[in-house]
């Protein structure tokens, strides 16, 4: 890939992320780009910051004690249930 071409490429990335409102820093954002192939599916992409995104935002509900109770959760679950 041309240099200018990876350049405009992760801009077109970071203003994806902005617009889907996922909130990663551009280090994490590198640190994944590196473990993909040279040639990849956008999508497949968009589905790991997601990932990464849903990941840091449970492991700081966690470390904020917003968790619930596997009770709490048994009974959520009962509510959802036709």
């Amino acid at each position: 890939m041309i240099k200018g071409s990876w350049v405009c490429f992760k801009e077109l990335i970071f203003k994806l992320v902005k617009t889907l409102l996922i909130m990663i820093s551009k280090e994490k954002l590198n640190e994944t780009l590196t473990h993909f192939p040279e040639r990849f599916n956008i999508d497949d992409l968009i589905d790991k910051l997601i990932l990464i995104d849903k990941i840091d935002k449970g492991n700081l509900q966690s470390e904020n004690n917003e968790t619930i109770t596997e009770e709490e959760l048994e009974v959520e679950m009962q509510k959802w249930k036709i």
